[in-house]
């Protein structure tokens, strides 16, 4: 015997299938698996993905159903809204602690660092370093702070500049950079601090590292 709620839920049929959906990567291995927002267990098909876009372990993404097939079309950044073109993303450090730096050897900016990690050939990083430097012992005319950026150990050629000759000249100076990391895989990125006479501070937390990146 059929009771009241069977024989509204047989008269209303199947539920229809929902032809937009949210979830979490839990697997690039031979595909892209997906769980769904409001399920316990990951999906056993690998996900069709549209070219431009890069998921990666633990994003959520949005996917829509076409012809009975799911197609990621996107990922949040923030978990909320979509940022920037499909396929990329914006990730930004700030320093913890003040840095000083005196002439040839440059110090690393403590928390000034980041750490990406690729899954595409040729991605593209665009890069914006922000130093507060204040001139703590004075250098003489011509003298500099320079403001560096390492890139997987190799320092960029371009640098952001502030003069040294003048005691307790203070400056917020910024550089950007733009990168392109052949091979995927993990990328360090770090900002540094040097001059080439007198000695200067990197003060926290205005010095600062931000980077969109672009591998669609």
């Amino acid at each position: 015997m059929i009771d009241a709620g069977g024989l509204a839920a047989h008269l209303a049929g199947p539920e229809p299938r929902r032809s937009i959906a949210i979830g979490v990567v839990t697997s690039l291995t031979g595909g892209v698996f997906v769980q769904f927002e409001g399920e316990s267990d990951p999906s056993t098909t690998a996900m069709s993905v549209l070219t431009m876009v890069t998921p990666r372990m633990g994003s959520r993404v949005l996917m829509v159903d076409v012809n009975g097939s799911w197609v990621i079309l996107g990922a949040f950044t923030d978990g909320t809204t979509v940022s920037g073109p499909v396929g990329a993303y914006e990730v930004s450090a700030t320093s913890q602690s003040n840095a000083a730096a005196a002439d040839v050897t440059d110090v690393d900016i403590n928390g000034a660092t980041i750490n990406i990690t690729t899954v595409r050939a040729s991605a593209v990083v665009q890069v914006w370093g922000v130093f507060d430097i204040g001139v703590t012992i004075a250098g003489t005319s011509g003298q500099r702070a320079l403001g560096h950026l390492v890139v997987d150990g190799t320092t960029q050629a371009e640098s952001a500049v502030m003069g040294m000759n003048l005691l307790g000249n203070r400056a917020t100076v910024a550089m950007l950079w733009q990168i392109v990391l052949v091979t995927p895989g993990v990328h360090n990125f770090k900002l540094t601090g040097r001059t080439n006479g007198g000695t200067a501070a990197y003060f926290s937390p205005q010095t600062r590292l931000m980077m969109a990146v672009y591998e669609a």
